[in-house]
């Protein structure tokens, strides 16, 4: 039996994790809300994602490029689950904070650092690989508020959140069993 490509490990996972976001993206802002009261809290809880991401982006690069994006990709899968958990079990709105930038950590790498894979194991179909990925992506985030409102119809209860923390895990066990010895650094000189 062949082992699965890249460009479908990377795909698949990327499917699963946002599925999960699909589900879990408006049913944070609501909730936040009923905890809070606040229009603030619900700006809030895109902040501290964003600012999370971001300030994870260029130290994941510089780390990936020494040690391999493949052990970088399977955490960020692990963060995003770990997120799921929290999210689930917390009935408070610092839980909420606290997975948001725990969500913002895990993908990071996600989206960083697959392209990158993508590119070094297509070179010369980067455009046509990175696209399907792409397409992946949001294959993923368009059938996942679908699948959220079968799980939870009306957006009540907290099972979208385990679900969520389930596909993330999923898609870290994928990358960790297909991709792990297949992304090891070529070479350690700077571009």
């Amino acid at each position: 039996m062949s082992k699965p490509s890249p460009l479908f490990v990377l795909s698949l996972s990327a499917t699963l994790l946002m599925l999960g976001v699909g589900m879990i993206v408006a049913l944070l802002p609501r909730r936040i809300h009923e905890m809070t009261g606040s229009l603030e809290s619900v700006g809030l809880v895109a902040a501290v994602f964003a600012l999370a991401y971001l300030l994870a982006q260029l130290p994941v690069g510089i780390l990936s490029d020494r040690l391999g994006p493949g052990w970088f990709l399977m955490i960020g899968y692990l963060l995003c689950s770990a997120s799921g958990i929290v999210y689930f079990s917390t009935q408070t709105p610092a839980g909420i904070y606290l997975g948001r930038v725990i969500q913002g950590l895990g993908e990071a790498p996600i989206w960083a650092l697959g392209p990158a894979v993508l590119s070094l194991a297509y070179p010369s179909a980067r455009g046509r690989v990175i696209g399907i990925y792409n397409a992946a992506i949001h294959i993923g985030l368009t059938l996942g508020p679908l699948l959220g409102l079968l799980i939870a119809p009306g957006g009540q209860g907290d099972l979208p959140f385990l679900v969520f923390a389930v596909l993330c895990l999923s898609g870290g066990i994928l990358v960790f069993g297909f991709l792990r010895q297949a992304t090891a650094p070529a070479s350690r000189e700077r571009p």
